[in-house]
């Protein structure tokens, strides 16, 4: 097992090449959230880059949107698609929620997944929560 743990960062975590291969290639994210009532949260989404964030496009009104508006904490893992005992797992804060009516941000992340734009147009107060890394954990078993 190989670690890339940034040590518990609180302000600059970086991506290592093989984290940011995992982010970049189409490997779902399994993000946390914390309920109103305390609870956890857990979505499969898709997941996007930008620099050293992480871009979720979602709609403001879903219930991850809220859970971030109202605690900005997260918990994301990504698993590679093709060997499920490599993964990252970062904690991270929301930083920005970014206006995606003209559902850009959401077109790009799902040409990294379906090789097309996202199909759903209807959608109203699309948006893209924003996730800065506060911790970022690495690890790689190999089995051989």
């Amino acid at each position: 097992m190989s670690s890339g743990n940034c040590g518990g960062c609180q302000v600059n975590c970086h991506f290592t090449p093989e984290i940011l291969k995992l982010i970049d290639e189409p490997n779902f994210a399994q993000v946390a959230t914390t309920m109103q009532n305390g609870g956890p949260k857990i979505d499969t989404v898709w997941i996007g880059r930008e620099d050293n964030t992480l871009l979720i496009a979602t709609t403001r009104k879903s219930i991850k949107a809220q859970n971030m508006l109202r605690d900005g904490r997260a918990a994301i893992a990504l698993t590679n698609a093709l060997n499920a005992y490599e993964q990252v797992q970062i904690g991270g804060k929301l930083v920005g929620i970014r206006n995606d009516e003209d559902m850009e941000i959401v077109d790009a992340i799902a040409m990294k997944y379906i090789g097309k734009p996202f199909s759903q147009r209807h959608h109203k107060g699309r948006v893209a929560l924003v996730i800065e890394p506060t911790s970022i954990r690495y690890h790689k078993v190999s089995l051989d």
